[in-house]
């Protein structure tokens, strides 16, 4: 009896390490076909607008697998304040098979892809950054403070531009 549990003992001890911890999360694989478009612009070139429609194909084939989306809204008297909405998605996606349509309607990109993706577990996704939804405030109020130099400046110039006429 003494040698039944000794040996059951090592062989729980030797083979402990191959089985998967709760803590363990399994990465599941998922084939997703996605279409993803770039506008054109004369800003950028053709090869820009490409690589960027593949860009797009790609996040978007991700977040059809997983995406956590986290939402605040503030209202003050009634009258929405501040909505905030943020949403990641993380994996890795391995593009099978892809289709360059090319230019439509002489306005976009199009591209398709087949690819395999890899999603990160949730909670590993959420413990990454916890301080990111302060920093979009942070931008946030950058972006409107920089907007509204700019809305002044454009005033300026208009009318600069109206005395000279």
């Amino acid at each position: 009896m003494k040698k039944v549990i000794a040996i059951t003992a090592l062989a729980f001890f030797l083979f402990y390490p191959l089985f998967p911890s709760p803590e363990t999360s399994v990465q599941e694989t998922i084939v997703v076909q996605v279409d993803g478009y770039a506008q054109l612009s004369e800003e950028k070139s053709i090869g820009d607008s490409r690589r960027l429609a593949f860009a797009n194909a790609r996040r978007l084939a991700l977040e059809n697998v997983l995406c956590y989306v986290k939402s605040k809204t503030t209202v003050e008297n009634f009258v929405v304040s501040h909505d905030l909405i943020e949403s990641m998605a993380e994996g890795v996606v391995e593009v099978i098979e892809m289709k360059d349509y090319g230019i439509e309607e002489n306005s976009r990109y199009h591209v398709w892809i087949n690819a395999e993706i890899t999603a990160q577990d949730i909670n590993k996704l959420l413990k990454k950054d916890k301080s990111s939804i302060f920093q979009l405030l942070k931008d946030k109020d950058e972006v409107r403070e920089y907007m509204e130099r700019v809305k002044y400046s454009l005033e300026d110039l208009r009318y600069s531009l109206l005395d000279r006429l």
